[in-house]
């Protein structure tokens, strides 16, 4: 991700949220529906990202081969802080889903937010 705003972020963090995830060997995960079921890694969080620095983090659901996934509706849930001191963070969504090519690799598209 990058800053491309005037002003530094804070806090930034990046969660993974699923409506479900269909893995081989018919193992299926069902989230909420509403992506408000979230889980990421704790230590990774961006305490400050200055105008137009970048900072990536490797997101929990990243370790698995593409091979592995079957299908999969997900949303990476962006949070920060834009002024240290406030107390609420706004927050993006950005939702994906898996799409099968014709040529049978899976690919990771994003959609819009439905609930």
């Amino acid at each position: 991700m990058r800053n491309e705003g005037y002003l530094a972020v804070h806090d930034v963090k990046l969660s993974c949220s699923m409506k479900y995830l269909k893995l081989a060997g018919d193992i299926h995960v069902v989230g909420l529906g509403d992506y408000t079921n979230r889980f990421s890694d704790p230590k990774q969080v961006a305490r400050v990202i200055a105008p137009g620095e970048e900072y990536s983090e490797l997101l929990p659901l990243s370790g698995m081969k593409n091979n592995q996934v079957e299908s999969a509706d997900i949303a990476i849930v962006l949070s920060f802080r834009p002024i240290r001191w406030l107390p609420w963070r706004p927050e993006k969504l950005y939702r994906f889903v898996v799409s099968t090519g014709k040529d049978g690799q899976r690919h990771w598209v994003r959609q819009p937010i439905r609930k």
